[in-house]
């Protein structure tokens, strides 16, 4: 089995070196393997595990993943003492960053899960760039939760949103209730971190109202210096538009929003992402 022929090869050389290099850890990292379940087999004091999390629903809680008992719990059941499991997370959707991806309120119950387990210590892939569905707020969520996951996640939210969007924060708060909203409302739906695509949970009713939302923030902004982290946070918008654009003809034309030209819509996207101040 191999996940436990790993184990047991690591303790082999963790204990053949153990004397002779009493501070080095020998670590392993498992992609989401099932791991050996028989109560003898524990890691050697030296010995150190890694997990990815990666194979799960992205938009619900790790400890709502079915694997993660197998891979990730069992590690930490069979780790030394004080001796606990990293992870690798994975907080993006890495076949495009700039969808609407809603995961703003998974991390705190993510990582209290990870506390629970003893989990030492915790690395992420996130976007690759600021040109993304609200990057930066994501940043700044994982920052403060990881350095204490028991903080309020929406007290959060709204303090960043408030100082980074000045009087268009109304609308972006609104933007993300809409997607949260959406996650709830389609919560068996697969949100994977390899998905192009919107539409098995963001009707076109949605996709209209969160161009909307942004086209009053981005107003309610101009001249002001929030101006711009507006319109770079509009990308999302901007990209669900270009690729819903036919879904959204009819229910624009019933909600009395004037949908512009899908070339128009393309050309304002380019001249945020090839802003000098958004580094794309």
């Amino acid at each position: 089995y191999p996940s436990a022929l790993n184990v047991n090869l690591l303790n082999r050389v963790a204990k053949h070196f153990a004397e002779k290099y009493p501070g080095v850890r020998f670590n392993f990292l498992c992609y989401g393997d099932i791991m050996p379940t028989n109560p003898n087999l524990k890691l050697e004091p030296n010995v150190g595990a890694g997990v990815a999390e990666l194979w799960r629903n992205h938009c619900l809680s790790a400890d709502n993943n079915e694997r993660s008992d197998a891979a990730l719990g069992q590690l930490a059941r069979i780790s030394p003492p004080g001796n606990g499991v990293y992870i690798w997370d994975y907080l993006a959707n890495f076949s495009n960053y700039m969808l609407p991806f809603p995961n703003y309120y998974i991390l705190g119950q993510t990582l209290r899960y990870y506390d629970r387990l003893g989990v030492k210590g915790v690395d992420s892939q996130t976007s690759y760039g600021i040109i993304s569905d609200l990057s930066t707020l994501h940043f700044w969520l994982f920052g403060k939760l990881h350095w204490n996951p028991y903080q309020d996640e929406d007290e959060l939210i709204r303090k960043y949103v408030n100082a980074a969007y000045g009087k268009g924060a109304p609308s972006i708060l609104k933007y993300i209730e809409l997607v949260e909203h959406a996650r709830l409302r389609q919560r068996y739906t697969w949100y994977g971190c390899y998905v192009p695509e919107t539409s098995h949970y963001l009707t076109p009713d949605d996709c209209v109202t969160i161009l909307r939302l942004f086209d009053e923030a981005d107003r309610a902004t101009r001249g002001s210096p929030h101006r711009v982290l507006v319109r770079r946070a509009k990308i999302a918008a901007l990209v669900t538009a270009i690729f819903r654009y036919n879904d959204m003809i009819e229910p624009a034309a019933r909600m009395g929003y004037k949908l512009r030209p899908l070339k128009d819509l393309g050309e304002e996207w380019r001249q945020i992402c090839f802003d000098s101040s958004n580094l794309f």
